[in-house]
Formats: C-alpha cells, structure tokens, sequence
C-alpha cells in the first residue's frame, strides 16, 4: 500500500491509514497527564514514560 502525498509505502493497509494522520495533521492520541498530542499511538506509550519513569 503506497501513501498517495509522499510515496511511502506499507505492507499493511491498516498501517498505510495510520500514517496518514502524519499528513492530515490528526493527532487523535494525547497525554491524560500533560496533553500533550501524538499521531500514533506508540508514540503517546514512549512519551508517558516521562511521567512514569519506565525504562524500555
């Protein structure tokens, strides 16, 4: 699957959706703790550990 705005492309059509919020500007995942926004959901899990603490 090949994103139409820069090329990219994706094995998996879920994943192909997913980086389209990078281009549409979406950042439909937040920080309950400081509000801060993300577009991916892996991205909001690395920023919590600020907050937390947690080593990867």
């Amino acid at each position: 699957y090949k994103c139409e705005v820069c090329g990219k492309t994706f094995g998996l059509r879920a994943s192909l959706a997913q980086h389209s919020n990078v281009h549409a500007e979406t950042r439909p995942y937040f920080c309950e703790q400081c509000g801060k926004t993300f577009t991916q959901q892996g991205a909001l899990r690395r920023h919590q550990r600020i907050h937390t603490g947690e080593k990867p």
